[in-house]
């Protein structure tokens, strides 16, 4: 794939259209076969912890009557602790559920970019799932702490501040503004994170996570600005695609009109999926369009502890 150290929203759309038309079928499918799974198994653990919850609820009102009425033999104990923690088991797989989607959401993205560095790629469910096996779990999951924590930190101040003038609305909205700013703009920092820890795992044996937020600032340097005017027009055709079929169903509602409000949600439902795959080839297309004008290694710089001041052997 050819590169060029300068990316215009120009050219970046026209490279996008290009590899989106080339790999749409089968990026589709993948995109959209995922999302079903990973709801079937979301609704049916769900389901599994509200039946769990209603099962608690139950003898929590049977024990009620027992105290107040004096009826015995109604509940015991036992099945109250059972059904409790049947309710936190369920919980807990639901939580673990939705984590691990993060994951799946990093190996899309991943199965996207080699696609884009390979013409002969084929996108799949097998793919995104070869990407999932391969990728460090634990490594992931501390660069999704660290950019959370990072991300809560810049922005705690405003919220502070914005809790503390709660009284006065104009400076509450003036916090407010302030901490999507803030928000957004780290967001735009950490963006190439994920990417450049990939260009660097092996080295981050033993090492920080943080690292990757640091060569992604230094690479999103003057680059910012830059990448959210590609992501609103990137995303600008869905938000006008997604309002106008929303009107229909307004219109359904509107009118009481059934017909038009299913009508309207159905067709927002299937734009989404048909043009997801947008929106998944944008964040990968923009490292592998940009990376010829940064140096991965400098953006490494002085980051990574060498062996000696791991293993405490360094004099």
């Amino acid at each position: 794939m050819e590169t060029s150290s300068k990316v215009t929203i120009k050219s970046f759309i026209s490279k996008l259209r290009d590899v989106v038309k080339t790999k749409y079928r089968e990026s589709v499918i993948s995109l959209v076969s995922f999302i079903v799974i990973a709801l079937v198994v979301m609704l049916l653990v769900a389901f599994a912890a509200y039946e769990a919850f209603a099962y608690v609820m139950q003898k929590m009102v049977m024990l009620m009557y027992t105290v107040m009425y004096g009826m015995t033999g109604a509940v015991s104990s036992s099945s109250i602790l059972i059904g409790v923690l049947l309710f936190l088991l369920a919980l807990v797989v639901l939580f673990a559920a939705m984590y691990f989607i993060q994951f799946f959401v990093v190996a899309i993205q991943y199965e996207f970019q080699d696609a884009i560095k390979d013409d002969s790629k084929k996108i799949s469910l097998k793919g995104i799932w070869a990407q999932f096996k391969l990728m460090s779990k634990n490594q992931m999951w501390r660069l999704f702490l660290y950019t959370s924590l990072f991300s809560a930190l810049w922005t705690l101040p405003t919220n502070i501040l914005g809790m503390v003038f709660s009284s006065n609305g104009i400076l509450y909205a003036i916090f407010g503004i302030l901490t999507v700013i803030i928000a957004v703009w780290k967001s735009l920092e950490y963006a190439q994170g994920i990417f450049l820890y990939r260009e660097q795992r092996p080295k981050f044996l033993g090492q920080s996570m943080r690292h990757a937020l640091t060569a992604s600032r230094r690479f999103m340097s003057h680059k910012k600005l830059q990448f959210l005017l590609i992501l609103i027009v990137t995303i600008l055709p869905l938000i006008i695609g997604e309002v106008i079929l929303g009107l229909i169903a307004f219109y359904g509602t509107y009118t009481a009109t059934y017909f038009f409000l299913y009508l309207g949600i159905v067709l927002m439902i299937v734009f989404l999926c048909a043009y997801l795959p947008v929106l998944y080839f944008s964040k990968p297309l923009y490292f592998e369009m940009t990376r010829s004008s940064v140096s991965i290694d400098e953006t490494f710089e002085k980051t990574f502890k060498s062996v000696e001041k791991l293993t405490g052997t360094a004099k």
